[in-house]
C-alpha cells in the first residue's frame, strides 16, 4: 500500500472521527477515518465501519446557495472492489462525532448524492464526486414538450399577462399556459380584452379555446393554487420527484405573500426555487437532516448556538467587510410577463392600460432617514415575484429597516467544533465579563481534519480580536497556540 492508514489519520484528536455511508446499486458500504462499530441500539446495529477514509475533507457553505465539498478520498486494496459497484446517483452521507458515542449521536454534515468515483492508481486511492442533495433539483422542471420540442409553460400563483402558447392543431384557436389545473381570469387579443364565454372558454386544465381566430398575440392572466413561496417550492420539488422536504419548516415560513412566476423556456427546478426564495429575501438549502428548507435572511435572530471566547482560534478574528446603510430601497413587483409597445396598441385601449401593458414592473420605493452617513447610496432596485402592492410594501419596509443601520461582516475560526450548525444560524460568543457578541453565519468552511470551522458572521458589531478578552494559560493545540481557561 502507498499509505499507512495510521499515519494518514494522525490529524485526528479527542476521538473525533468521520464516517461515510455510501449506497450503491446492490447494497451499502460503511467507511470511517478510524475504527468504529455502531452501538447495538443503532440502526444499523453493531455495524463495523471500514477504516478507509483519508483526511482532509472541507465543506464550504454560503447563503448564496452555493455548497462546495473537498475531496472524499479512500484507500483501496483492489480496484475491482470499487469498480464492480454502481455508485453514481446513489445516496452518500458524511457524519462526524465522538468515537465513544453511538451512531445516533453523530452529526450529519452531508446528505448528498454520489456523482461517481475517480481512481488514482499511483496513490492507490479512489475519490467520490460528491453532490449536494440540491443537485437532485437541478433538472428541467418542464417534463412535457410539444411536438416541436418547446417546453409546455408553467404558471405558478397569480401571473399577469403571460403569453399563451398556440397548440398547433390547425385551427389556430387552442392555447396553453400551464401543464395542470389553473384558472384563466382574463384573456387579451393584442391587449384587447375578450369576454369569457363569447370570446373564449377556459378548460380548467391550463388550456383555453378561442371562439374565433385571433388578430394578434394572445395573453392571459392565470391563477394557480400554489401562491406562496413555500407552496411554490413544494410544488416544484414534487414536480421533479424530490420528496425530502422539511414540511414543518415550509409550513412555518413567515412570508405568505401572494407571488406569481411564469416559465415558458427550459428552467431547472433548482434555479426556479432559488429565484423564488431570493424574491422574498430568503434562501433554500438542505439542512443537517437532509431535508429542503427555506430561511429568511432578516438580520440577526436569537442565537441557537453558544460558544465562549476560549473556543475561538487565537488571532483568527478580523473584519472583512462593512455594509453601510442605504438611503433608499426599491422593489419591483406585479410583473407584466408580456411587455407591449404602447404606440402599437389598439386605440380602444385606455391610456392608463397602455402604460401598464408597456411597463414590465410596478415600483415601490422607501427612503431611510440616516444620520452620520453622508455618502450613503440607494440600494439597487430588486425584481421580485410579488403581485400585490401591500405585500411588496411590507417587503420594501423590511429591507429598508435592515439597511437603516451599518452591518459588519467578521471572520473567525471556531476550535473543537462538532459542526452542528448550518449557514443562516445565529451564534453567541460569551465573553469573560458575561457579555456576549451575536452574529448570523453567512459563510462557513468546515475543516473536519482539524475540527475547525472558519465562519463569517453578519452582526451590528465587529468581532475584533482584542474584544474577545483572551486570558488564561497558553497551551499547544494542533500546532496553534490558543488560550485556555485554567
Amino acid at each position: 500500500m502507498a499509505f499507512d492508514i495510521t499515519q494518514v489519520n494522525q490529524a485526528n484528536f479527542n476521538n473525533n472521527i468521520v464516517l461515510c455511508i455510501a449506497e450503491h446499486a446492490t447494497g451499502t458500504e460503511y467507511f470511517s477515518s478510524h475504527g468504529y462499530i455502531s452501538d447495538f441500539a443503532d440502526t444499523p446495529s453493531n455495524q463495523p465501519f471500514k477504516t478507509r477514509m483519508i483526511y482532509p475533507l472541507e465543506i464550504n457553505e454560503s447563503t448564496d446557495n452555493s455548497v462546495d465539498y473537498g475531496d472524499l478520498t479512500f484507500l483501496y486494496e483492489t480496484e475491482r472492489e470499487w469498480l464492480d459497484k454502481t455508485w453514481k446517483g446513489y445516496s452518500l452521507k458524511v457524519l462526524v462525532g465522538d468515537a465513544s458515542q453511538p451512531l445516533s449521536s453523530f452529526v450529519t454534515l452531508i446528505d448528498g448524492t454520489n456523482g461517481g468515483l475517480n481512481i488514482d492508481e499511483s496513490s492507490e486511492t479512489i475519490s467520490f464526486n460528491l453532490y449536494d442533495k440540491m443537485e437532485l433539483l437541478n433538472v428541467h422542471m418542464q417534463e412535457s414538450t410539444y411536438t416541436n420540442g418547446d417546453k409546455i409553460p408553467v404558471s405558478l400563483g397569480n401571473c399577469f399577462n403571460v403569453t399563451a402558447y398556440l397548440i398547433d392543431d390547425g385551427t389556430g384557436v387552442n392555447y396553453q399556459v400551464h401543464d395542470a389545473a389553473c384558472t384563466i381570469t382574463a384573456v387579451r387579443d393584442g391587449m384587447v380584452a375578450l369576454t369569457a364565454g363569447s370570446g373564449y372558454t377556459d378548460n380548467g386544465d391550463g388550456t383555453l379555446v378561442l371562439n374565433s381566430a385571433p388578430s394578434s398575440k394572445i395573453t392571459v392572466d392565470v391563477e394557480q393554487a400554489d401562491k406562496t413561496a413555500a407552496q411554490m417550492i413544494t410544488y416544484l420539488a414534487n414536480k421533479v420527484g424530490f420528496t425530502d422536504l422539511d414540511a414543518t419548516n415550509l409550513s412555518n415560513f413567515t412570508n405568505t405573500s401572494i407571488l406569481g412566476a411564469f416559465y415558458n423556456r427550459e428552467v431547472t427546478a433548482l434555479s426556479a426555487i432559488q429565484n423564488i426564495s431570493a424574491s422574498v429575501g430568503a434562501y433554500a438549502a438542505i439542512n443537517t437532516l437532509g431535508l429542503l428548507t427555506i430561511t429568511l435572511l432578516d438580520g440577526v435572530n436569537a442565537p441557537t448556538h453558544f460558544f465562549t471566547q476560549y473556543q475561538i482560534k487565537r488571532r483568527s478574528t478580523k473584519t472583512v467587510d462593512i455594509l453601510d446603510p442605504s438611503k433608499s430601497v426599491t422593489i419591483n413587483y406585479a410583473r407584466n410577463w408580456s411587455v407591449a409597445d404602447k404606440n402599437a396598441l389598439d386605440v380602444a385601449i385606455t391610456p392608463d392600460e397602455k402604460e401598464r401593458y408597456a411597463k414590465e414592473y410596478l415600483t415601490i420605493k422607501v427612503s431611510n432617514t440616516l444620520t452620520g452617513f453622508p455618502l450613503a447610496s440607494d440600494l439597487n432596485a430588486k425584481n421580485t415575484f410579488f403581485t400585490l402592492e401591500a405585500d411588496a410594501l411590507n417587503e420594501t419596509n423590511r429591507l429598508a429597516q435592515l439597511r437603516n443601520i451599518q452591518w459588519t461582516i467578521s471572520e473567525l475560526t471556531l476550535l473543537n467544533s462538532n459542526f452542528d450548525f448550518v449557514v443562516g444560524d445565529t451564534v453567541s460568543i460569551l465573553q469573560q465579563d458575561g457579555s456576549e457578541k451575536i452574529g448570523r453565519i453567512i459563510d462557513a468552511r468546515k475543516k473536519l481534519d482539524k475540527k475547525e470551522a472558519q465562519i463569517k458572521l453578519l452582526s451590528q458589531n465587529s468581532f475584533l480580536h482584542e474584544d474577545l478578552q483572551f486570558e488564561g494559560t497558553l497551551i499547544e493545540y494542533n500546532g496553534e497556540q490558543v488560550v485556555y481557561r485554567g
